[in-house]
């Protein structure tokens, strides 16, 4: 614990103040006079405990200051408190007096959380050690039932707390420390098996004032847009800014290795914004053809992405205006021709390009519907001699697909190292090609997962019977330019969603994290082992049997990486070896709350899953996990349907407490009854 200590330190509700003597001992002379000993026995009432007065008088010796008749509930408004700031406060096993009682030591804790974070700094840590079980987190160990417990996280959450870190204390650690208190009275109990649980600040879990669309500004346009995608809006400008973001760390990797192992000329054509809609997210009978109008990167005003187009131009004033995202209309809508202008006389040139895409999704672990794609124009000549017709065409379309995507495949597998990457080809219909007058036109043919290793799971707080998001995380796409008796080429297009590739390759625990504005997560990011730069693939060997990654020399690596052997001026690898940062969750143990709503449908129309997600993110933002419908009834009089759903919350990175969780919960109620014109129950 001492070793967590720093600036001014505040020990409140000691007993004989022998944990303070012990710790002082450790602690160099400088840091003595920082430290503040209280307790709430008087002058009198202290003398019960033996070695209280001699323990008092050692420490005021060394330059600490010890007072009593200091209430650790009241340090806000005490007089001895109330005025200093501390970096520290220590709460050493804590109890409300006599015997046992649930309550009244939960009301303790969120008593003294309450008081303590009006004089903590900004940057500082609140230490609790408590007794075995008595926290109720999954490090009790045995874990008691919650109902059970003093649920200390929760109660933190009040004030806006997260756990952020847990230590055993070690009575023994402390040479003259002796427990006191025992039922109120000078005798010691069991510290065998205690924690100290170390808390810190967090933002809390807003409650949205204004859930309604927004009217936002891109280029010369007007749109109106769901809150949730405002807000994420807001969120991608800052992560285009951040170069050490993981989703820019594996855009980087993918491009340098396009340039390593193809003869082809990496167009790099950089990042669009704004939101995006991606044709690729449509079933395959859904997928329009060009002549359709239809885009891969465009922002439409459809039932998909929820943008809504806007004539007046005028007001471009007001709290709800979101301005100048992008200064360039070609950024709004971005054609699939826009896109590849490769030409026959062109196809040395592959076009890249990445930014984020709003697909629909419904709410589950791991699964947004606003992530960051890759996307590869990878262009495929045809021979002129093709007078066998479609059989002929057929035949080169399934042997350009299995090169490039098994191209791109040893990529991926390279880039992302702790998993397999595996294409899966689907049973796309080629006669789509025969009889149509349409030069153009796109097919779905493969779709990319990860193979022999699951996307990483959430933190160890959500649910454990959660299951974890698809491992589908990217699709295969083939244009063939000119008729089906005479084209001209082909245009294979792989598309490969940067967030989850970005959670395999660092071992990020919650995709939610990519998002976060925690100073602790985005300080993880510059951390990230900065030797795994891939500039290239060992070509000694064929792609298909490289598991080498060529890195660049430098002397500095990370503590506990082996020595790579040397190659000239890169080195070689084995990808196991360049994994060794995780991010991770600044809280340990998230609170997670399950409310569940029930409502009769709207009888005049069917009941839409997707828009009533859509109403809970606007509300809750990512905070809500999980949607299950548990029941269903309908009815046998009149027909009326009844659905019930639990809802899920938690977050990742800030503080949610029960009463944050109820108002969301009540708020996501009034939304869906108004907007979907429900009945409640």
């Amino acid at each position: 614990m001492e070793e967590l200590i720093f600036g001014n330190t505040l020990l409140v509700g000691e007993g004989d103040f022998s944990f303070t003597v012990s710790m002082v001992e450790k602690l160099p002379s400088k840091k003595h006079h920082s430290i503040i000993a209280t307790s709430l026995e008087t002058e009198e009432s202290i003398k019960k405990h033996q070695y209280a007065a001699r323990n008092i008088s050692q420490l005021k010796e060394k330059g600490v200051t010890v007072r009593l008749n200091t209430d650790a509930t009241q340090l806000h408004i005490s007089p001895l408190t109330r005025n200093e700031m501390f970096s520290c406060i220590i709460f050493n096993f804590p109890h409300a007096g006599g015997k046992s009682n649930h309550k009244k030591n939960r009301k303790l804790l969120n008593d003294f959380f309450a008081s303590a974070v009006q004089v903590l700094e900004n940057q500082g840590q609140i230490m609790m050690t408590l007794c075995k079980g008595q926290g109720g987190t999954p490090a009790d160990q045995p874990r008691r039932a919650w109902h059970d417990s003093w649920q200390v996280v929760s109660m933190a959450a009040n004030s806006s707390l997260i756990l952020t870190n847990i230590l055993p204390f070690r009575a023994d650690e402390y040479r003259v420390y002796t427990s006191t208190g025992f039922r109120s009275l000078d005798k010691g109990f069991n510290t065998e098996n205690a924690l100290t649980h170390v808390f810190e600040m967090a933002d809390p879990v807003s409650i949205p004032v204004n859930v309604d669309t927004v009217k936002i500004k891109l280029g010369k346009h007007m749109f109106l847009c769901p809150a949730y995608i405002y807000r994420k809006l807001l969120q991608i400008r800052y992560i285009n800014c951040n170069k050490d973001h993981p989703i820019h760390r594996v855009y980087e990797k993918i491009t340098q290795c396009l340039t390593s192992v193809t003869h082809l000329k990496v167009e790099n054509l950089g990042i669009r914004l704004p939101m995006n809609r991606s044709t690729v997210s449509a079933s395959c009978n859904e997928i329009r053809s060009t002549s359709d109008k239809g885009s891969y990167y465009k922002l439409v005003k459809s039932e998909n992405t929820g943008f809504e187009e806007i004539d007046d131009i005028s007001d471009l004033t007001g709290e709800n205006v979101l301005a100048d995202i992008t200064d360039d209309d070609n950024d709004i809508i971005f054609e699939l021709d826009q896109f590849n202008f490769i030409s026959a006389d062109k196809l040395e040139n592959m076009q890249v390009v990445y930014g984020p895409v709003c697909r629909p999704c419904d709410i589950s672990l791991n699964q947004s519907p606003v992530s960051c794609y890759i996307t590869m124009a990878w262009p495929v000549a045809i021979d002129e001699d093709n007078s066998e017709g479609s059989e002929y065409l057929q035949r080169a379309l399934t042997k350009a697909v299995a090169e490039t995507t098994s191209t791109f495949k040893h990529i991926l597998n390279n880039v992302i190292v702790k998993s397999e990457c595996k294409v899966d080809m689907i049973n796309y219909q080629f006669e789509d090609f025969k009889n149509t007058r349409d030069s153009q036109r796109t097919l779905h043919v493969a779709n990319i997962n990860l193979h022999n290793s699951t996307l990483p799971s959430a933190s160890s707080g959500v649910l454990d019977n959660v299951q974890n998001a698809s491992d589908n995380i990217g699709e295969c796409h083939v244009k063939i330019i000119g008729d089906h008796v005479h084209p001209s080429h082909m245009l294979v297009y792989l598309t490969a969603n940067l967030c989850k590739l970005a959670c395999s390759r660092y071992n990020i625990e919650d995709e939610r994290l990519l998002w976060s504005s925690d100073t602790r997560v985005l300080h993880q990011f510059p951390r990230l082992n900065l030797e795994d730069k891939l500039v290239g693939v060992n070509h000694d060997k064929s792609l298909a049997e490289s598991d080498q990654i060529l890195l660049p020399v430098d002397d500095s690596k990370p503590n506990g990486m082996e020595s790579p052997v040397s190659t000239g001026g890169a080195v070689i690898c084995h990808p196991d070896q360049v994994q060794k940062y995780v991010i991770k969750s600044p809280s340990m143990y998230p609170m997670t709350f399950v409310h569940d709503m029930s409502f009769w449908e709207n009888q005049r129309v069917q009941f839409n899953v997707q828009e009533y997600c859509d109403i809970i993110r606007d509300i809750a933002d990512d905070n809500v996990i999980l949607v299950d419908l548990i029941d269903t009834y309908t009815d046998p009089e009149s027909g009326n349907r009844s659905r019930c759903y639990r809802l899920t919350f938690q977050s990742v990175d800030k503080a949610l407490s029960y009463n944050i969780s109820w108002k969301l919960q009540s708020l996501i109620r009034f939304e869906v009854e108004k907007k979907m014109k429900i009945v409640l129950r």
